[in-house]
């Protein structure tokens, strides 16, 4: 009995002793900015909400009915759902929840990466594999792809190919920046969270120099807009037989802390008009987006937040994401009301041109550059410190180019071998089928061509083929192959020609 008590009375002082460092090293509360010497009239409507969002219709553990109305609670005016897909579901209406502008976008699963496409129609064909084609479709078929965590630390979530014409990029994911920090730091993170758990989440938050550096040498030749992904699933586990099958979902750290971390900023033409404008709405905000009139703020660091980045010549004036071609000097000006101590910095192509603490920034911008701002702020956390606001550029002159590949060598031309036979009968060998356990193939050689029958029965990545073997004898009479590809439906078809060298790798 006495040893219990000994037991019981250590246990009751461990944890006393716990709760008390866990009190003690609290991330502070977010300053208190005043606005008071805020004019009215001086930036554009804005709304604030935030981008890259997982529902149950995915990998999430709420509905999106459940999630708007988190981000009611956290303040948000729009909220931009990316569940997993391959492009094919028809997007939901906008439409108004909870007085929250709900957007419907996806997040496509690549071989180099995730891409997000923002305003896509549903595809005619799913839309996976080679990063290059995902990117090169969402823009023909009109949407706005934007690389998800591009440094995140897990290596098969990273984007491979920054020189792909990607038109956005996440300059900030919270998945990358939480995933990067130590087992301890989590478990302390955890803790916290219990009592302020918004705070605990953005005390896990700093500069992701990776990711802005890839930003910047993008701008350095075009238009790329940078975004926050609050990369929310809500679903840390799940209890039982999984959420898929029956089981529990354990939704840490939940939607309402994560929205209430930081937010993405869209500068608009006019405010949001509300429930019965909901589709006007939303192609209004995704205008913004598409311009890069766009700037983050860290929320949990300071708030409220004000801040405009214009360019101007003479009496015109230009907003973030604008491109001034012109040798014309740029009169650059930038405000933010911050709390005490907070300074603007202005990068030209990612390089510090200007320093200032106060509340304006004030620079004569002659040299060509992507010119774009972070607001520092004193007590932030990270190391290096997160930023307190970042903006968009404004793109001056052509900005620099990257030195193009040499074109390819040019080959005489001949006619193919009328004596080679395409039309080989299927036993001997030289056609031959390739496809996963998640599809289906057959091939059928008709008078004037070769029928591919294919069936795709599981989730992207999938793929079927059919290969012809050449042979040494028949390759060398060729120089080029002539091909007509049909289809009875809307397909992407990929063509490889592939050849060993003297030690028989492809």
């Amino acid at each position: 009995m006495r040893n219990l008590r000994r037991l019981v009375a250590a246990t009751l002082a461990g944890l006393a002793a716990l709760f008390a460092w866990v009190w003690l090293t609290l991330p502070p509360r977010t300053q208190a900015v005043d606005l008071g010497g805020w004019p009215p009239d001086t930036s554009p409507p804005t709304a604030r909400g935030v981008f890259h969002v997982h529902s149950d219709r995915s990998d999430g553990s709420a509905s999106v009915d459940d999630i708007a109305a988190a981000a009611a609670r956290a303040g948000l005016e729009f909220v931009i759902f990316t569940d997993h897909g391959d492009g094919t579901r028809t997007p939901d209406p906008p439409v108004y929840r909870a007085g929250v502008l709900c957007i419907d976008a996806v997040e496509i699963s690549t071989s180099g990466g995730h891409y997000i496409a923002l305003g896509l129609p549903a595809s005619p064909y799913p839309l996976a594999g080679e990063a290059l084609e995902v990117v090169e479709d969402v823009r023909r078929l009109g949407g706005f792809g934007i690389v998800a965590h591009p440094a995140s630390a897990k290596a098969d979530l990273q984007w491979k190919d920054f020189g792909l014409e990607y038109d956005g990029i996440e300059w900030l994911n919270a998945d990358s920046q939480w995933r990067d920090e130590s087992s301890r730091a989590i478990g302390a993170a955890a803790l916290r969270y219990m009592l302020r758990p918004s705070e605990a989440l953005a005390a896990l938050l700093d500069r992701p120099d990776h990711a802005l550096a890839q930003w910047d040498h993008s701008t350095r030749r075009r238009q790329v807009v940078g975004l926050a992904g609050a990369d929310a699933h809500a679903h840390l586990a799940s209890v039982g037989r999984g959420r898929d099958a029956g089981g529990t979902a354990f939704a840490f750290p939940g939607y309402e802390p994560v929205f209430r971390a930081f937010s993405n900023n869209v500068a608009l033409a006019r405010p949001l008009g509300g429930e019965k404008w909901a589709a006007q709405d939303a192609a209004l905000l995704l205008a913004g987006i598409r311009a890069g009139r766009v700037f983050t703020t860290i929320d949990m660091v300071a708030a409220p937040a004000r801040f405009s980045f214009e360019g101007r010549i003479d009496d015109a004036s230009y907003p973030m994401g604008a491109r001034l071609q012109t040798a014309q000097p740029v009169a650059l000006a930038v405000r933010a009301q911050g709390p005490p101590g907070a300074r603007i910095v202005l990068l030209a192509d990612g390089n510090r041109v200007a320093t200032v603490e106060g509340e304006a920034l004030n620079f004569i911008a002659t040299s060509p550059a992507a010119y774009r701002v972070e607001v520092l702020v004193p007590g932030a956390p990270g190391t290096p410190a997160i930023p307190w606001i970042v903006s968009n550029p404004i793109y001056i002159g052509n900005g620099a180019s990257e030195i193009p590949p040499p074109p390819p060598s040019i080959v005489s031309s001949r006619d193919l071998n009328p004596d080679f036979d395409f039309d080989m009968d299927i036993e001997t060998g030289a056609w031959v089928l390739e496809h996963d356990a998640r599809s289906t193939a057959s091939v059928e050689h008709l008078v004037d061509r070769v029928l591919f029958d294919y069936a795709l029965l599981g989730p992207p990545p999938t793929a079927a083929a059919i290969v012809y073997y050449l042979g040494d004898e028949n390759r060398a009479a060729l120089d080029r192959f002539i091909f007509d590809v049909r289809a009875d439906r809307p397909t992407r078809a990929s063509v490889q020609l592939k050849m060993n060298d003297e030690t028989g790798v492809s």
